[in-house]
């Protein structure tokens, strides 16, 4: 059954409240406001005759557990557990909200983001959140997370308790206390709605206090994340953000930071967000003094495009670059030598000794052999990659680039975005049969552009 038949099909059921087929349809999850926060309906429908009984008068509970327990930090997101407990029911359903304790009959809190399949997500107008958009319709703003049928499903059987998990990432900047509200229904296993037990519970996060503020260094802060060129700046490219303050904490994104079944990239690390021409980028990597980030997908073009960093609701000075429409470069080991391998066999290519503390790591390339190169920056694929996801199958780079090793073309069998990286492109090439021993300059012309370079990159290391 589609979510748009439950709506219809479930908005009957509440006003009805006489036919069980139409009832049974709330296992693919309750209609928005079903929460009892101020605005909602009040009892979770009970009063309506979806359920009946008395709320909160069975013996049981539902309970919300933040993983940072009562606090939120400003843009950073957190694994929130609903768990419901009644000890002779057998099957469990449930709807949570987050609104700002300031106005919390209106306004959204923050971002609900499913983790698996067991959940979905709501707006106002009982459509489903698309979590790609990040917003709700103009006028319907309010979010519900809530069991999927799947989740219902799942949850039959399970005697006396259940827990459901849901990503939700607060608001970028420090909003105040925000308040969780949720309605929760044990059920006893059977199709019959109206057989459940129906339990409600709020809970008040507060904000953590704020770090100083984050600052850019003013002159190349922000790089091409694979070549460190302050000239390369593009749409949908890696980016290195160098300045202070610029995190509490250091990691690199994790499978629990992608929303959507893990295929939407996390627009914020731990309360760190930067935004490129206003729009949110996706962070990769975050420390006190670097963060590394994926340009969002903007049609701007030219200098004084701004870039601030956000750290736990506070904002940096923006810092102007100039945003290219293609900025290629290829990522590096070093800053000089390219991340290379061989096709075949996945051997490091580089010179002898690249890495002291693996001496034997890498090896030099060979005339005739193919390598894959890395790179970031090239421009559009055919067909054009959705903005914010992780690449879920192969996009060709359109138009193909010219490779060049040294003074020799080399021929280019690959060159495309692969699956299971995010804005990565792969290129299988060929090292000419004419390429002289030594280190060699690589570069890449995309679009009628030529790839980052500098006096130090980049190079690969030859060796008949």
């Amino acid at each position: 059954m589609s979510k748009n038949k439950k709506v219809i099909i479930g908005k009957f059921a509440c006003i009805l409240g006489v036919i069980p087929a139409m009832v049974w349809a709330y296992s693919y999850g309750p209609d928005a406001f079903h929460t009892s926060a101020p605005g909602d309906n009040a009892t979770s429908c009970i009063s309506s005759g979806c359920h009946v009984g008395k709320l909160n008068s069975f013996g049981g509970k539902v309970e919300i557990i933040p993983a940072n327990g009562n606090t939120y930090t400003p843009g950073a997101t957190q694994q929130i557990i609903v768990k419901i407990t009644d000890t002779p029911q057998k099957s469990w359903g449930f709807q949570i909200t987050a609104r700002l304790a300031s106005d919390p009959q209106n306004t959204q809190a923050g971002d609900f983001n499913n983790l698996d399949g067991s959940t979905q997500v709501l707006c106002a107008d009982n459509q489903t959140y698309k979590v790609n958009e990040k917003a709700c319709p103009t006028g319907f703003l309010q979010q519900f997370a809530e069991h999927s049928k799947d989740g219902w499903t799942a949850s039959r059987g399970k005697i006396g308790t259940f827990s459901y998990t849901i990503n939700w990432t607060a608001p970028a900047a420090n909003v105040g206390d925000i308040n969780l509200y949720v309605g929760a229904n044990a059920s006893n296993n059977t199709d019959d709605e109206k057989a459940g037990h129906i339990y409600t519970a709020s809970l008040t996060l507060s904000p953590q206090a704020v770090g100083p503020k984050p600052a850019i260094t003013s002159n190349g802060g922000v790089v091409n994340g694979a070549t460190n060129i302050p000239a390369g700046i593009a749409p949908n490219t890696y980016i290195s953000i160098f300045g202070t303050n610029l995190s509490s904490s250091t990691r690199i994104w994790a499978g629990s930071d992608f929303g959507n079944n893990g295929t939407a990239l996390p627009k914020s690390l731990e309360g760190t967000s930067v935004t490129v021409n206003g729009k949110p980028a996706y962070v990769e990597y975050i420390s006190p003094t670097q963060i590394n980030a994926i340009t969002p997908s903007d049609t701007a073009a030219g200098s004084g495009i701004n870039v601030v960093v956000t750290t736990n609701g506070q904002a940096s000075d923006p810092v102007p670059v100039t945003l290219n429409k293609i900025a290629p470069g290829f990522f590096t080991f070093d800053g000089k030598y390219v991340a290379a391998q061989d096709a075949l066999t996945g051997t490091f290519i580089g010179k002898t000794g690249l890495f002291p503390t693996a001496p034997d790591l890498t090896a030099p390339a060979k005339p005739g052999q193919i390598v894959t190169l890395y790179g970031t920056g090239f421009g559009p694929t055919n067909p054009v990659i959705a903005d914010g996801i992780v690449t879920d199958k192969i996009y060709n780079l359109s138009p193909a680039p010219v490779i060049n090793i040294g003074s020799s073309a080399a021929a280019v069998g690959f060159a495309a975005l692969t699956p299971g990286f995010a804005q990565v492109y792969q290129f299988n090439v060929t090292i000419p049969a004419t390429a002289p021993d030594g280190d060699l300059r690589i570069f890449a012309q995309s679009g009628g552009v030529t790839s980052l370079n500098n006096s130090s990159c980049c190079f690969i290391t030859v060796k008949k």
